[in-house]
């Protein structure tokens, strides 16, 4: 280690071996630390790390960064060339329709959500079951969000949300050019 502070660590890992005298693979062995680190953590979800590539010599190569996301499960990284082309591609989706229309998200499921109603649920009612909230896994909640969301249909509520909002453009038509009264 080479400096600490509260929320930073240097590590080199320049001679990592991963046993029986095998050197690791240095483009990977410092990740998989650091995840394994994540799985032991009572209090750690995650770790992130945030790259830049520098160069000495002016090379179309040499720059740019990256960003890893590293969770007990997954071990997830786009460089910044992979980001741009991903906000390149939801520009073109986002104005693929020829009249330069946009989808608005109405309606989002998220699991901390679902994570912080459950512990409401079961205070509310002592009789739904004997467990606590904290018996419940993320894996308990990401089966169940998918479920509903399998299950679910928005249809009728959809197209009540497209009608008011047919009708608000058209009051917002009326009062920008003054023909409301």
């Amino acid at each position: 280690m080479s400096s600490i502070d509260d929320a930073s660590i240097e590590i080199d890992l320049s001679g990592t071996f991963l046993g029986s005298g095998q050197r690791a693979d240095l483009g990977q062995a410092w990740e998989l630390i650091l995840q394994d680190i994540v799985r032991r953590s009572p209090t750690l979800d995650h770790v992130t790390i945030v790259s830049a590539f520098t160069c000495t010599k002016m090379r179309p190569d040499g720059f740019g960064g990256m960003a890893v996301l590293i969770t007990a499960d997954t071990i997830r990284g786009k460089s910044t060339n992979d980001f741009l082309e991903d906000l390149l591609a939801e520009e073109s989706d986002a104005t693929a329709d020829s009249a330069g229309l946009r989808e608005h998200i109405l309606l989002r499921l998220d699991e901390a959500s679902v994570k912080a109603e459950i512990e409401v649920v079961i205070e509310s009612d002592e009789a739904l079951t004997g467990l606590s909230a904290g018996m419940i896994t993320d894996a308990d909640i990401r089966a169940a969000c998918l479920a509903i969301a399998d299950r679910t249909d928005l249809s009728e509520e959809r197209g009540a949300a497209v009608f008011r909002a047919a009708l608000a453009a058209i009051r917002a038509a009326e009062t920008r050019l003054n023909l409301r009264t």
